[in-house]
C-alpha cells in the first residue's frame, strides 16, 4: 500500500517569510511567477494542488466462534488533499535559497487498526502491546504542515556549499539504493517526492565530470539529541565516456535490536553505529541503460548478547537493474535488489519486522526481490500506460501495480492505479490486502 509511516520533522505553522512571499508575489501580473530585479537577481515561485483518494480492501479476518459478520462493504475510503509551494531566490551570482512548504489534510478514514493490515497471527500480540502502550493499537494520519526542504547555497569556481534540509540522493537504482541510507523510497511510486534531510554538504567539481562530496548531518534519533547521534556520509564520482562510477561512505547510528527485558521503549530499541561502503555503477551499453549498486555494511555494538537481533554484525545489499526503450517510446524495465539480512521466508516474519518496516526502519523484509515494468506513451491522447510487478522472491508474494496518466493541458494531470497483491495471508506483498488510488494534480 502507498500510505508509508515515515519519520517526519513537521512544522506545526506557517512562516511569515512564505507568507509575505505569497502576498507580494499576488500583486505580479496574472501568470507571471518571478520577477527580476537585476539581471543576476531572481525570485521565482512556483508549487501544486493535489488531491488522492484512496480506496482500500484489507484482508478479511477469521471470525471467532460466535462472531458475527462485520457490518459494512468491507471497504476503507482514504482521502488527502496537498498544497506544495515552493519558493527559489538567487539574489547574487553564486548565492542561492529554496524552501518548499508542503500542507496536508486527510479525510474518510484516517486512522487505520494495525490488526487490520498485519497478518492475523499476530492479533494477539498487537492487543498486548496496545495495553502497554495505546499508540500500538493503531496508525493514525493528522494533518500536517511541514518544510519539505529548505536550505542556502554558495559556489565559488569548483567548490560549492549548501547548508539546511535538502535533497539527498545516493545511488542509481530506481526502486531501491543500497547505498542511500538516508531516504524513503514508496515501492508503489518510487519517483514521489522525497523529505530531504537537514545536513552542511560541501562539493568540489573535478575534471571528466566528477565530483567529491562531504555531509555532516545532526540526526534526531530516540530520546533527546546527542552529539553521537551525528552522521557523516561522503560519495566520490568520475564519468569518463558513457559511465560513470561512484564510491560512497556513511557512518550513522541506527537500529541494532531490540532488547525483551527492557521496561521503556528508549531501552527497547538498541542502538549501534553503522558503517556503510559503498560502489555505484551506470552506462549504457547497445542503447541499454545498465546501472548496478552494492553496500556492506558494518554494526558497531559492544553487547549483542541478549538481543533480538535486527541487524547482523556485517552485510551486503546489492541492486542492479537494466531498461531499454523501444523505437516508438515503449520503456522496459528490470530490477533485482538482494538484502542479506532479510530473512528468508514469510515464517521467519516476526510482529516487530513488520512494525519496523511500516515505519521504514527496515526497508525490506526479505532476501530476494525482482521488479519489471513496461511503460507505453500515447502521445496523441496525452496518455501513458504502465504496468509493474513486484516479488518478493523470498517468502512468494507478488504485487501488481498498474498505472494510467493523463495529462490535461500543460498544468493539470491525472492518475490512477492500483495494488493487487498475491500469496500467503503471512507474506509481505499479500499481507496487507488491495488497493486502488486516484490522484489529480494541478501545477502553477
Amino acid at each position: 500500500m502507498s500510505w508509508p509511516c515515515t519519520k517526519r520533522e513537521h512544522v506545526k505553522c506557517t512562516p511569515t517569510f512564505m507568507l509575505g512571499v505569497l502576498i507580494w508575489a499576488g500583486g505580479a501580473q496574472a501568470g507571471d511567477f518571478s520577477v527580476n530585479m537585476a539581471e543576476e537577481q531572481t525570485i521565482r515561485w512556483s508549487g501544486y494542488v493535489e488531491n488522492q483518494a484512496a480506496l482500500m480492501a484489507f484482508p478479511e479476518r477469521e471470525l471467532e466462534e460466535g462472531e458475527d459478520e462485520p457490518e459494512g462493504s468491507g471497504l476503507d475510503l482514504m482521502d488527502y488533499n496537498k498544497l506544495r509551494l515552493n519558493l527559489e531566490a538567487k539574489p547574487a551570482a553564486g548565492f542561492s535559497a529554496n524552501a518548499n512548504l508542503v500542507a496536508r489534510s486527510f479525510h474518510g478514514t484516517t486512522s487505520i487498526a494495525m490488526a487490520d493490515v498485519l497478518p492475523e497471527k499476530f492479533a494477539d500480540d498487537i492487543a498486548m502491546l496496545a495495553m502497554w502502550d495505546p499508540s500500538f493499537a493503531s496508525f493514525t494520519m493528522e494533518d500536517e504542515i511541514y518544510l519539505n526542504d529548505a536550505y542556502f547555497s554558495a559556489r565559488q569556481g569548483q567548490f560549492k556549499f549548501r547548508m539546511g534540509k535538502q535533497p539527498f540522493r545516493f545511488g542509481s537504482g530506481y526502486f531501491w539504493n543500497p547505498t542511500d541510507p538516508f531516504t524513503v523510497k514508496d515501492m508503489l511510486d518510487p519517483s514521489y517526492e522525497k523529505q530531504g534531510v537537514t545536513a552542511a554538504r560541501f562539493e568540489y567539481v573535478l575534471p571528466l565530470q566528477g565530483m567529491i562530496e562531504a555531509w555532516a548531518l545532526p540526526r534526531q534519533t530516540f530520546g533527546d539529541f546527542e552529539v553521537e547521534d551525528s552522521a557523516i556520509a561522503a560519495r566520490a564520482r568520475i564519468a569518463p565516456g558513457q559511465w560513470a562510477f561512484t564510491a560512497s561512505y556513511a557512518n550513522y547510528r541506527d537500529l541494532a535490536g531490540l532488547d525483551p527485558t527492557a521496561m521503556s521503549m528508549e531501552a527497547f530499541m538498541v542502538q549501534g553505529r553503522r558503517q556503510m561502503v559503498g560502489l555505484d555503477i551506470n552506462g549504457e551499453v547497445l542503447g541499454v541503460g545498465l546501472w548496478a549498486e552494492g553496500a556492506y555494511n558494518m554494526m558497531a555494538l559492544d553487547d549483542w548478547e541478549g538481543l533480538d537481533k535486527i541487524a547482523e554484525e556485517t552485510w551486503i545489499e546489492v541492486d542492479a537493474g537494466a531498461q531499454y526503450v523501444i523505437p516508438g517510446g515503449t520503456t522496459l524495465m528490470v530490477e533485482y535488489l538482494y538484502n542479506q539480512r532479510g530473512m528468508e521466508s514469510a515464517d521467519a516474519y516476526t510482529l516487530w519486522h513488520w512494525m519496523l518496516y511500516m515505519e521504514q526502519t527496515i526497508r525490506a523484509l526479505g532476501q530476494h526481490y525482482g521488479t519489471g515494468t513496461v511503460q507505453v506513451p500515447l502521445g496523441r491522447i496525452h496518455t501513458d500506460l504502465a504496468l509493474t510487478g513486484i516479488a518478493n522472491l523470498s517468502d512468494g508474494s507478488w504485487l501488481l501495480n498498474p498505472w494510467i496518466s493523463y495529462a490535461w493541458g500543460q498544468n493539470l494531470e491525472i492518475s490512477a492505479y492500483g495494488a493487487i497483491g498475491f500469496g500467503g495471508k503471512n507474506a509481505e506483498l499479500s499481507a496487507t490486502g488491495k488497493a486502488g488510488y486516484l490522484r489529480g494534480r494541478f501545477s502553477f
